[in-house]
């Protein structure tokens, strides 16, 4: 048996810091004192990401990764009715504000498209609610000039806030300056539950675009030792083996006689001496 030693990348952990783009996709009806407020239309909300990660490695080229940390969720919905022949615009708009607790267990595949150093994630991404509130007031827009309307609420809590679940995916770039490792990455997620579980928001999602930069660090990691058995006895596929006489004739050799056999030889330190 001979020992040899199988090397892989070492495990890593680190810090990342990113900007999420929210793109609320809401289709819901809520009641209005004058009928009801259909609200299908959003505005980009921009919200921070921040937290730990952490990779390690299961082959040259593929990692097992945890990332636990900060992600909030945001994007305004409104509701719009144009009153014909006026041009007037009643505008009902709700502020969401839906910070959660991220959990992102992920797979990282290296050297993607034959690049060097790229990489690609995949993996769920899990959102845990942290007091989720909404904002909620009325705007009308008149030959141009809008006038806002009181709030009808302000901070209040989001009844019946949801889990969030969503499919992650992206792609990166590892630098790498001995050990330490710089990682830019763009990343998707695609949510597959709604915003809260109450019944008037039967349908509202909201997918992120993710911007952000990660510093992660090496450790060492114990070498896996694989072993490897050499068989010590060689199998020739030799069909004929000849020999010759003295007079040239061929014979088939039956046996081999390995024999060790030493001899001196002797020179002289002055030759031709008379």
């Amino acid at each position: 048996f001979i020992g040899s030693a199988q090397d892989l990348p070492p495990v890593s952990a680190g810090i990342f810091v990113g900007l999420n783009a929210n793109f609320p996709s809401p289709s819901f009806t809520l009641p209005l004192s004058s009928g009801a407020a259909n609200f299908s239309g959003s505005s980009v909300g921009l919200g921070p990401a921040v937290g730990a990660m952490q990779h390690y490695p299961l082959s040259g080229s593929l990692s097992a990764g945890l990332r636990l940390g900060y992600n909030h969720v945001n994007g305004d919905v409104y509701s719009d009715v144009t009153t014909a022949g006026s041009g007037a615009r009643q505008r009902d708009t709700i502020l969401p504000s839906l910070p959660h607790v991220e959990i992102m267990p992920l797979f990282r595949f290296d050297d993607v498209f034959r690049v060097n150093r790229l990489f690609a994630i995949a993996g769920p991404e899990l959102g845990i609610p942290i007091s989720p509130t909404l904002s909620r007031f009325g705007s009308s827009t008149v030959n141009g000039v809008t006038t806002r309307h009181p709030d009808s609420l302000s901070n209040a809590p989001l009844d019946s806030p949801a889990f969030r679940f969503a499919l992650a995916a992206g792609i990166g770039y590892d630098f790498d300056f001995s050990g330490t490792h710089v990682l830019p990455e763009l990343s998707v997620r695609f949510p597959f539950t709604n915003v809260s579980s109450k019944t008037e928001f039967d349908a509202w999602t909201v997918p992120q675009v993710r911007f952000s930069v990660g510093i992660t660090m090496d450790f060492a990691r114990e070498k896996k030792q694989v072993d490897i058995v050499k068989d010590p006895f060689v199998e020739p596929n030799i069909t004929r083996v000849i020999s010759f006489t003295d007079k040239g004739d061929t014979v088939d050799v039956r046996r081999i006689r390995v024999e060790d056999i030493q001899y001196s030889e002797l020179y002289p330190l002055v030759p031709y001496l008379f």
